[in-house]
C-alpha cells in the first residue's frame, strides 16, 4: 500500500469578518481532491449574536459550484471549532464561509483543509 498525496493549507481568513459570504476558490488542481479534511477555528467574536457556517462546494469547471451533500460544519456561534470530512466526485472544490447574526456581528476565524488525491 502506498501513501496517498496531501496537500494542507489555510484557505479562508476572516479577521473581524462582518456578515457576508467568503469562498476560497478552487483549492485543489483539477481532479486531485478526493477526499477533503476541514477544520475551522474561531479565534474572536463580537456583535448580539453571531454566526459562521462553513460548507464545501465542487465544480466540473471551477465554474458551476454545487453544495456537496452532508459537507458541512455544524453552525457555531462562540470561540471554538469543529471539522468535517467529504468525498470529492467532481474536479474543483472550494470552501465557503457565511457570517451571520444580528447586532453587527463579527467572527474572526480560519478555515484550514487537508485535500487528499
Amino acid at each position: 500500500m502506498s501513501l496517498r498525496t496531501v496537500l494542507g493549507d489555510v484557505v479562508l481568513r476572516g479577521t473581524a469578518a462582518v456578515a457576508g459570504t467568503f469562498s476560497s476558490g478552487p483549492i485543489a488542481n483539477a481532479g486531485q481532491a478526493g477526499t477533503v479534511q476541514v477544520l475551522v477555528a474561531i479565534s474572536a467574536v463580537g456583535g448580539s449574536t453571531q454566526t459562521l457556517n462553513v460548507k464545501l462546494q465542487s465544480a466540473p469547471d471551477a465554474a458551476t459550484w454545487t453544495d456537496i451533500p452532508g459537507a458541512a460544519s455544524t453552525q457555531l456561534t462562540a470561540v471554538g471549532g469543529t471539522s468535517f470530512n467529504a468525498a470529492v466526485a467532481d474536479s474543483y472544490v472550494q470552501a465557503v464561509a457565511t457570517v451571520g447574526g444580528t447586532g453587527s456581528p463579527t467572527v474572526t476565524y480560519r478555515v484550514a483543509v487537508l485535500v487528499m488525491s
